[in-house]
């Protein structure tokens, strides 16, 4: 295979794998799937990490690599000083490129993404290294997000915001072989927590952005959601009188770098809303009320566009 080639449609067509596929992680899936579907057609989808790579390698060729990533040992390819590797939507070098839930970039030995936490590390190729990220079941992506299924809980993750909701099989047989056309028996199996706490979803704005120390004042930051018409703390309860004259009432918790306001009483979408300073960065996480459904599609993005938007009339 020429180096024109390589770098031409058998590189684009890796990304397209890399990009659409869904890679399962867990063991229990014996059966050995198609991964060069016609477009429009199923979602392909790969028996392990490793059989993953090996469907690139077959397209693109390059030297392999022992790498480090969610949570250990994963499979990576070098091509032409890029790096490819199962879940990782794009082949990366030292030019930052757009994948499909933020930038990456190649550091040395490590490659890095850049989303709605910041730049982390997703993926390191030096032996002894702590491995980035956590164990993942399932990997996949959509058009400007990321999936990562573990230990029954599924992280949804993009440029904006950050949601976890425990997952059932209901929920992974509609985002996947409903929506995506995935073959059931990438989902065999998987461990699922069906019922075992509330969705949490996390938007974050840098400090500098926001009115010094006013984070610190939970009727501030409670006041400032749209609908609400004033908000008052007295000791540790918090009210609300929101439009139309209801009131929600809270008890308010301090914590180490924040605090945190759980729901008494009155109709609010959210059980409890935590603010806590990381980094730079302030951190802004609603537990969701169980009768909202946070996968349902526009669901995720409203939830934090009204999140992000709190933040954003705490400004200067």
């Amino acid at each position: 295979m020429s180096r024109a080639e390589v770098g031409g449609p058998a590189l684009a067509r890796a990304e397209v794998l890399l990009r659409r596929g869904v890679v399962r992680v867990a063991p229990g899936s014996d059966e050995q799937p198609a991964t060069s579907p016609r477009e429009n057609e199923t979602t392909p989808w790969f028996a392990s990490p490793q059989h993953c790579l090996d469907t690139i390698a077959s397209l693109v060729g390059g030297g392999r690599l022992a790498a480090l990533a969610f949570g250990g040992r994963w499979p990576a390819l070098e091509l032409d000083r890029r790096v490819l590797a199962p879940g990782i939507p794009t082949s990366v070098g030292t030019t930052p490129r757009e994948g499909a839930d933020g930038n990456y970039w190649r550091d040395g030995d490590e490659l890095l993404r850049s989303a709605f936490a910041g730049a982390e590390r997703v993926l390191v190729l030096t032996e002894g290294a702590d491995p980035p990220g956590c164990a993942a079941d399932l990997v996949w992506f959509g058009d400007a997000v990321r999936y990562v299924l573990a230990d029954g809980d599924l992280t949804v993750e993009d440029r904006f915001c950050r949601l976890r909701v425990a997952a059932d099989v209901g929920a992974l047989e509609r985002e996947l072989v409903r929506r995506r056309r995935v073959d059931p028996t990438a989902i065999s199996g998987l461990p699922t927590r069906p019922g075992s706490g509330p969705a949490r979803i996390e938007v974050r704005r840098e400090t500098s952005l926001l009115q010094p120390g006013i984070w610190e004042e939970p009727d501030a930051v409670l006041g400032a959601r749209e609908g609400v018409e004033h908000a008052a703390l007295a000791g540790d309860r918090a009210r609300l009188r929101l439009n139309g004259g209801a009131t929600v009432e809270l008890v308010v918790t301090a914590g180490p770098e924040g605090w945190r306001a759980e729901r008494l009483c009155g109709e609010w979408p959210y059980l409890a809303v935590e603010i806590a300073h990381v980094g730079t960065a302030l951190s802004y996480t609603a537990e969701l009320d169980p009768r909202i459904d946070p996968l349902r599609p526009g669901a995720r993005m409203r939830l934090a566009f009204d999140l992000g938007s709190d933040l954003v009339v705490l400004g200067p």
